[in-house]
């Protein structure tokens, strides 16, 4: 079975810091300039902002296991759906 295929995403990212501050922005793969973008860039612009706000927060040694687990999962997951094939 193969993976599937991405069509298009959306992320938003909300906060709140102690201060008060809050931010909210959304990445999505609506062309931007009238250029159209890959269905994957707003997961990896969102991951890029997560990875910052992560650190900034002083919390990037759990985002960073936590990064590491899910594609551990995803790996796991695939060689229990696609065994080896074997001449």
């Amino acid at each position: 079975m193969s993976d599937p295929t991405l069509k298009r995403a959306s992320v938003t990212i909300s906060f709140t810091d102690s201060r008060g501050y809050k931010s909210q922005v959304n990445y999505s793969n609506i062309g931007r300039m009238g250029k159209p973008l890959a269905p994957q860039t707003p997961m990896i612009e969102a991951l890029a902002e997560l990875a910052r706000l992560t650190a900034l927060f002083g919390f990037n040694d759990e985002a960073a296991a936590a990064f590491d687990k899910a594609r551990k999962d995803v790996a796991d997951c695939r060689a229990l759906l696609q065994p080896e094939q074997k001449p």
